[in-house]
């Protein structure tokens, strides 16, 4: 719109003239919801502190691969379990597929969906993550799934 640099003009100026340049798309000012309720995540997240965040997510994950220790997923749970113990782990865990096709992958994501679980197949692998705000409970709930759904070794 013409002037639309002017902010000492009413803004419900409706007979203001469209602007044909980059200036249409002037975004605004700030949106002040929003970035309070940023602030409020900050703040949490910084009194809760990135370290324990990580070792609380560590613990997690060690829960969930332990849990699986006599399922079909044992050796994948150790591999993930071993690089875990190193270190090398960030926040999600990804299981390989194992050989099962997209059609099993893709009945696997919606039996979780239908218990609460939600995770993701990228590049082949299952992806479980766990972020501050998951619980023991979530663990054991995502082993049960992962169990029922693919089976135990017999």
């Amino acid at each position: 719109m013409e002037e639309a640099t002017d902010f000492t003009r009413p803004s419900t100026d409706f007979q203001r003239g469209w602007l044909p340049d980059g200036r249409a798309l002037e975004p605004g000012g700030p949106n002040l919801l929003q970035a309070s309720a940023l602030l409020e995540s900050l703040r949490l997240l910084n009194q809760a502190g990135v370290p324990a965040i990580a070792a609380h997510v560590a613990r997690l994950q060690a829960r969930l691969l332990q849990a699986l220790d006599g399922s079909t997923r044992q050796a994948e749970a150790r591999r993930l379990g071993a690089l875990l113990r190193e270190g090398r782990l960030g926040p999600f865990l990804g299981f390989h597929h194992g050989g099962s096709g997209p059609d099993r992958m893709d009945r696997l994501l919606k039996a979780g969906y239908r218990q609460g679980v939600f995770a993701s197949v990228r590049e082949g692998y299952l992806r479980v993550a766990f972020h501050g705000f998951h619980t023991e409970a979530d663990a054991d709930r995502v082993a049960q799934w992962l169990i029922e759904a693919i089976g135990t070794a017999s």
